[in-house]
């Protein structure tokens, strides 16, 4: 490598890339040259990692054609792939190809990646409260119509359950809107790093609030005094879990049952926090779009509130998973939250955390173009 290549893989990297290298025409090969001190791809001294053996492997095609593409056309080519940081860590990168000669007549040609994981993850994000507030939004509106004519027509007594409605139906679709644009703050807030958090305390304070508001609902609770690593979105999370099974109980209030409780695995250092209502159970297709983290036309969540703590767990390095209980009716969401109880604020796990990008633990083999949803910093 002539030194003209290796200043501006240097120079790269200072202003405007994560990692940069060289581009091996003859084996459509990626060679790691140069790496931001806060990139989370490091690579051996001499210089000589091929950053392909770390691409998934379906987006391998990807890269090889746009190698290709920039040779033939001269010109540069970009094509995002998901990049394997460790052994259970992945992440998304912007990688642009640059051919010989591009930057100076002594560069060969070059490569740029940016990681792009946390603006993935963002424009995902919005897209499902775009596609909700369209949606969803829209079909409610009609409802409010229809009753809204109902009232005009009836003018009396018999017109209050249609104005009832009318107004129950607006204070839904207000708070919805509220919610999403709160949340959608919240995560992209600079002042949401995480620190140690009493899950009993906030699980106690949640409760409460909803018991007041459906005191037919029976509340079972086995949360112990467990510290984890988070912030104020912790509750936000449980707030909408708790909420989705009483909205989705599809039985009277008074035969609402919702179990709370919490678990410690010790082999990994990790507190699960477990909600479990009796009611009709989630649609496989909607656990299914949350666990894949996907949307599509014909699997897709039906509402918001799963999505938020898909966010949010995403956000403070929680793990999500929900679908049916396997033994009776009824849905089990599970939080898994990295165990803070021996750490302290300065520790080194909650700088690392709160420097580390959103990353995935596994890929999975559904034809799905996204990382699964279960996280781990």
């Amino acid at each position: 490598m002539d030194v003209g290549t290796e200043s501006v893989c240097e120079i790269l990297i200072s202003n405007q890339s994560d990692i940069a290298g060289t581009v091996a025409v003859d084996t459509n090969d990626l060679l790691l040259k140069a790496v931001a001190d806060d990139s989370a791809i490091t690579h051996s001294t001499d210089g000589t990692d091929s950053l392909l053996t770390r691409v998934y492997r379906d987006d391998v095609k990807d890269i090889t054609d746009c190698i290709e593409n920039a040779v033939q056309t001269d010109d540069p080519q970009q094509t995002t792939s998901r990049v394997q940081l460790s052994a259970d860590e992945w992440c998304i990168f912007e990688f642009t190809i640059y051919p010989a000669e591009h930057f100076s007549p002594a560069a060969g040609p070059l490569f740029t990646g940016t990681n792009v994981t946390d603006e993935h993850f963002l424009n995902q994000r919005r897209e499902v409260i775009n596609r909700v507030l369209r949606h969803n939004l829209r079909n409610d509106l009609e409802v409010v119509d229809g009753y809204t004519t109902i009232a005009r027509e009836e003018c009396g007594d018999a017109a209050q359950p249609a104005i009832n409605q009318i107004e129950s139906i607006s204070n839904k679709l207000l708070s919805l809107g509220e919610k999403m644009r709160d949340i959608d703050s919240h995560l992209n807030s600079s002042n949401y790093r995480l620190r140690r958090v009493n899950l009993g305390d906030v699980v106690g304070r949640v409760v409460e609030t909803y018991h007041e508001e459906h005191p037919a609902v029976t509340f079972r609770l086995n949360v112990g005094a467990a510290v984890v690593a988070g912030n104020s979105l912790v509750s936000d999370a449980v707030e909408e879990l708790v909420e989705n099974a009483i909205d989705h109980a599809d039985r009277p209030e008074e035969e609402t049952v919702i179990t709370i409780t919490s678990t410690e695995i010790e082999d990994n250092d990790e507190i699960k926090l477990i909600v479990t209502d009796n009611g009709r159970g989630i649609p496989r297709g909607e656990a299914e779009a949350i666990s894949e983290g996907t949307e599509s036309e014909l699997n897709h969540s039906s509402g918001v509130g799963l999505w938020l703590v898909k966010w949010i767990s995403d956000s403070i390095h929680a793990t999500f998973d929900i679908g049916r209980r396997t033994e009776t009716s009824g849905t089990e969401a599970v939080l898994g939250f990295k165990n803070a109880a021996q750490l302290d604020e300065s520790d080194e796990l909650f700088s690392g955390l709160n420097q580390k990008k959103i990353i995935r633990t596994e890929l999975p083999d559904t034809g799905s173009s996204d990382i699964a949803t279960s996280t781990r910093g």
